[in-house]
């Protein structure tokens, strides 16, 4: 009804479902993919059911990793199969990423938005205020859950490992508009 005009209200970008490496967090609305051309049909069956746009995840601090390195879901080329498949189809593309590498990476290859980004550097957050690339950096997540009772323990411990890197990242990016 909001988008018919029939009643005020707030514009939606719906992304659905978030395509993905096997190696990611099972307990997220994942779609798993093998390969560029699955990857490019995770991306063309998600428009073709209604998303706005796309959001894939990249990369992720893990109990894994010992909450001190970053796991890659993702091949390079799947990441490229995705941005050059929304494009192709109109839409715009975010991502979850958290290191340093992969942002600098994705950016490069044509990404229009970043989901967290705790680890950005000075020229990194320079090149995209410069190519308009969005920067979203999800700050209100980490404070509310760790403040709630509730949240596990290897929650706690990725968001203690990364917080203050995190507020590092966005105040680079504030300064560089």
């Amino acid at each position: 009804m909001i988008n018919q005009g029939v009643v005020p209200g707030p514009t939606i970008y719906a992304a659905g479902q978030n395509p993905t490496g096997h190696a990611a967090p099972q307990d997220w609305r994942n779609i798993y993919v093998e390969g560029p051309w699955s990857m490019r049909r995770a991306v063309r069956e998600l428009i073709r059911d209604g998303a706005d746009w796309i959001k894939i995840i990249i990369d992720g601090v893990t109990e894994r990793s010992d909450y001190k390195s970053y796991d890659h879901f993702l091949a390079d080329e799947e990441i490229q199969a995705a941005i050059d498949e929304t494009h192709a189809l109109g839409r715009r593309i975010s991502c979850h990423v958290e290191s340093l590498e992969q942002a600098r990476f994705v950016v490069n290859a044509g990404m229009d938005s970043i989901e967290h980004g705790m680890h950005l550097d000075n020229p990194l957050v320079e090149q995209m205020a410069e190519k308009g690339v969005h920067y979203v950096p999800t700050l209100w997540v980490f404070r509310h859950e760790l403040e709630m009772e509730t949240i596990d323990s290897h929650r706690e411990a990725a968001y203690r490992a990364v917080l203050d890197r995190h507020k590092n990242s966005f105040k680079k990016a504030l300064d560089a508009g």
